[in-house]
This record gives structure tokens, C-alpha cells and sequence, in this order.
């Protein structure tokens, strides 16, 4: 797997001292796993706090415990992701306006308006998404999971819900705020709804194109709302820019007013993180130079306290533990190590579970390169690895696309 990562990035296990293993890390994430699943427990149940933002906060703790499966194979781990999962389900509700027809989570308590009161909130939904779909990634590709009946029986539930409840509901809802909804010219928005448009069109075996024609547009093609420009040229343009000024910019194309700020562009790098684990056209150079724009701003670690914008404007601010944040310390060994070297002083409770979670996963993948967990992991050559080295069971599940399907997606648009 990953060969950049296993020739270089390798040698900063051996080259750390003081740092930690990835078990020393699960541990210490261990000791709140507890208060994780609880707050994310009272998150799913929508029917007592009737407010999409909780729902909206349930990635990022699916995030992590999706690596911490990929860490320990806890399956304790899957059946409390279910228990929220089936809460948040069961309780979404008929939906109006431009949306009748459709179940979701209309805002009543958190932040609305007389829209979001009748059709719910799409950058909420879309955001608890990418969680639901990364279990649901977890689930087809890992050979014990897929081959658990009761497991299965779920991704069936869950994937049918996104595709129809969501996906399905805003792909047709074109008026919510700002346009169109799929589409943003809002970068890090645009990453949100198209984390979930990509894997619905690997795990639905292309059953809806408009799932990946949404990724293509945000990818390469030009956003619908923004013809003139996309992800790609925008990561590229702004990261030619020496550092510390490598920034790009909150919306395209980069002739807008507004470089993006660190807290909404840690909510992208977690979806580029998610699109370099699936292939999607970000090779580790591109990932190793998003971290190091992160690092660059990165002002105090007791608290994190980062650049407003990450071309160093702005003054400063509290920037927390962000899972995209934590996610891209796989690419750089000084963001890394600082986490790893202060990851108790700088977290508590769930999210210090969060923290030494993402951690571990990585420091996992630099120790023996990959996860444990999922069976099927892709490494950066677009070929899936069965395997550190082991036979795969006889009864391996079919993959939701072949090798040649996702060769010639990557292909089409290079």
C-alpha cells in the first residue's frame, strides 16, 4: 500500500523518539470511547432535540470510530454506530416545500428559517452524511463485516435512505439557499455533498449518473453555478504559492474576495482526505502540501491556536482538535508529531477519543502500511490491497466497482 508513505513517511517511526505506537494511542483514545458513543447517542436522537446541527456534528464521531475500528476490529464499534444510526432514521419525519414527499430532520430548534422549518437544512444532512457513507464504505469493503448477515442488513437500509432521503431529495430540491445545493460554489460545502455523491456512485454501482456527474463536476468539470472554475484548479492555483501564503480561496473562481478561513477549511480536508482514501485524482504530494498549508498556520498547541485565514491574515483564534486537521498529520511529521506528543494535554473526553483515534489510524498505516480494517484498502497505485500479506477468504464479496471501472473513471478526467 501507499509506497511514498511506506519508503518515507515510514522512517518517522524510526526517526521519533518519544513518540507514540499506534496501540499506546488507541488506549489513550480507549479510555473515552464511552463518552463518544453517548454524545453521539443524544446527537442521533433527533426527536428529542428536533435540531439538525446535532445531526450535523455526528461525522466527525463516525470519523473516528470508523478509524478506530480500523485500528482495533472492535465490532463493539459497529454495533453502537447502528444503535445512533437506527435512532436518527426512525425518527426522521414527512418533509415540505420543495422537498414533499421525502423523509429528513426539518430545523425547528437549532438554527432555521421558515424553509429549513418545512424541508430541513442540506448542508446538515449532507455533513451527516459523509459519516453514514464512510460506515457504509467500511461495511462493503471489509470481508467480516459484509459477510455478517445483521450487518448487512443495515448498509441495505442505510445506503437505500441516503440515496432516496437525501441524495435523491436535493438532488431534485435545486432552490434551497444559495443556489444550487449540490453544487455550491462554496468550497467547503461543495466537499460535503460530494463526498456523499462519490461513494453512492461506487456502492450503488452507478444506479443514479447525476451522482457522479455532481463529483465530476466538483472534481474537474466546473461547478454548474461556477463554470469557470473547480476543486482541482482552485487546490492547484492557490497551492503554487509559497509558503506561508499558499492559501486558496472560500469559493471559485480565485478571483474572489475571501481566502478560505481555517475553520471551514478543516471541513474540507477531511473530505480530501476521504477522496485520496477512495483514489479520487489526489495523489500524497497533493495532500503533503494541504498539511503543510495547515501547519504553516499553526500558531500555539496549548490550546491549538491557528491563523484566522490560512494565508496567515486575520489575527488568531482557538482552533481545536478538527478531524481534518487530525486527519492530514498522516502527510506531515511535524503537525504529527506535535499532536501525538501533546494529545492529553490538549483533548479531553470524546474528544480526546476523536484525537487518539485519528491519530492511531495513522501512525497504523505508517507503522505497517495500512489500517487493519477495511479488508479492501486502496493504496495510491488505484489497486485495492486484500491484505498485508494474507490470502483472502474464499467467499470475498464482490467489490461495488471493478478495478478497470474505477482505472477508467480516473483516466476520463486526466
Amino acid at each position: 500500500m501507499i509506497r511514498g508513505i511506506q519508503i518515507i513517511l515510514l522512517l518517522s517511526v524510526f526517526c521519533s523518539f518519544g513518540q507514540k505506537t499506534s496501540a499506546e494511542l488507541i488506549a489513550i483514545g480507549q479510555a473515552n470511547y464511552n463518552n463518544m458513543r453517548d454524545d453521539f447517542w443524544e446527537n442521533c436522537d433527533y426527536s428529542t432535540h428536533l435540531n439538525s446541527l446535532k445531526l450535523y456534528q455526528t461525522d466527525n464521531q463516525v470519523y473516528s470510530f470508523v478509524m478506530h475500528y480500523g485500528v482495533t476490529r472492535n465490532s463493539q464499534v459497529i454495533d453502537d454506530i447502528i444503535t445512533g444510526y437506527d435512532d436518527m432514521i426512525s425518527d426522521a419525519v414527512p418533509v415540505y416545500g420543495g422537498n414533499e414527499g421525502y423523509l429528513g430532520w426539518p430545523s425547528i430548534n437549532g438554527p432555521t428559517n421558515d424553509k429549513r422549518a418545512l424541508e430541513g437544512t442540506p448542508l446538515h444532512e449532507f455533513k451527516m452524511g459523509g459519516g453514514m457513507m464512510a460506515f457504509l464504505w467500511l461495511v462493503r469493503t471489509d470481508f467480516d463485516l459484509w459477510n455478517t448477515p445483521a450487518y448487512q442488513e443495515k448498509y441495505n437500509v442505510y445506503l437505500a435512505f441516503m440515496s432516496t432521503h437525501v441524495s435523491g431529495k436535493w438532488n431534485q430540491n435545486q432552490t434551497q439557499a444559495q443556489g444550487f445545493v449540490i453544487e455550491r460554489e462554496n468550497l467547503h460545502m461543495a466537499s460535503e455533498s460530494n463526498e456523499v455523491e462519490l461513494r453512492l456512485h461506487y456502492l450503488t454501482q452507478g444506479a443514479n449518473p447525476q451522482n457522479l456527474t455532481n463529483a465530476q463536476n466538483f472534481m474537474f468539470a466546473g461547478m454548474p453555478s461556477k463554470s469557470d472554475g473547480n476543486l482541482r484548479d482552485n487546490l492547484d492555483q492557490g497551492l503554487a504559492i509559497p509558503l506561508p501564503n499558499n492559501a486558496w480561496y472560500e469559493t471559485w473562481p480565485n478571483s474572489s474576495p475571501s481566502i478560505h478561513d481555517w475553520n471551514h477549511a478543516v471541513h474540507m480536508a477531511a473530505r480530501l482526505y476521504m477522496f485520496w482514501e477512495m483514489g479520487f485524482h489526489l495523489t500524497e504530494a497533493d495532500m503533503q502540501r494541504v498539511a503543510q498549508t495547515f501547519e504553516s498556520n499553526l500558531v500555539g498547541v496549548n490550546p491549538i491556536t491557528s491563523n484566522v485565514n490560512l494565508d496567515g491574515t486575520g489575527g488568531t483564534r482557538n482552533a481545536g482538535t478538527q478531524v481534518g486537521f487530525v486527519m492530514l498529520s498522516l502527510f506531515d511529521t511535524s503537525l504529527r508529531n506535535t499532536l501525538e506528543n501533546n494529545v492529553n494535554t490538549i483533548s479531553s473526553g470524546s474528544n480526546n477519543f476523536l484525537l487518539a483515534s485519528i491519530l492511531a489510524y495513522n501512525r497504523l498505516i505508517l507503522e505497517q502500511g495500512r489500517p487493519n480494517a477495511p479488508s479492501h484498502y486502496r493504496p495510491a497505485d488505484g489497486e485495492f490491497d486484500f491484505g498485508a500479506g494474507t490470502t483472502p477468504p474464499v467467499d470475498q464479496p464482490t467489490l461495488p466497482f471493478t478495478i478497470r471501472q474505477l482505472k477508467n473513471f480516473w483516466f476520463a478526467f486526466n
